[in-house]
């Protein structure tokens, strides 16, 4: 779980690249509103997978602190902070640059990690790069969704925080 954390957390280089002015992009740090999004929804992907994939030992699942009717509600929970507190920082990165993208980027990120959270809850990925080929068509299924689901948002996103697309393609 670590290893894809740290996999999925690289996103965040050309990030922080950007939101401490190493490197310039046409977009200023408005680019960086589609990466921090896509990967909200990664890793509310991938979290609620786990938390789903615990299903299959139920002595763990037993050992949750929480009662057993509230155990969905919970692991949407878990999954919803694990990602957030992940991207606390370059959000506030992007409050320190470019404060008015901030509802933008807040609301998208919202919204991806809902969408992901519910879909990885009913098909969660494959967590196992070796049994990838030897999952179950829903899980495959899952991965292909989220990523598009992850990709609109980000579309979504990238079109709310740069108003001008002349404008952005002109500043390159």
């Amino acid at each position: 779980m670590v290893s894809q954390t740290f996999y999925r957390s690289l996103t965040l280089v050309p990030v922080a690249m950007i939101l401490l002015g190493r490197v310039h992009f046409g977009g200023g740090v408005a680019v960086t509103v589609p990466l921090l999004v896509f990967l909200t929804g990664q890793l509310a992907l991938f979290f609620i997978s786990v938390m789903v994939g615990a299903d299959d030992a139920p002595e763990l699942a037993a050992s949750a602190p929480v009662p057993l009717e509230m155990r969905d509600r919970a692991a949407l929970f878990a999954a919803a902070y694990a990602a957030l507190l992940l991207m606390a920082l370059p959000l506030l990165g992007v409050l320190w640059r470019a404060a008015a993208l901030i509802p933008v980027l807040l609301a998208c990120m919202a919204g991806v990690g809902a969408s992901n959270l519910l879909l990885g809850q009913r098909l969660p990925i494959p967590l196992v790069r070796a049994r990838f080929g030897k999952a179950q068509t829903g899980t495959v299924l899952g991965l292909v969704l989220g990523v598009g689901v992850s990709s609109a948002w980000a579309l979504a996103s990238w079109l709310l925080a740069t108003p001008s697309l002349a404008a952005f393609l002109q500043a390159g």
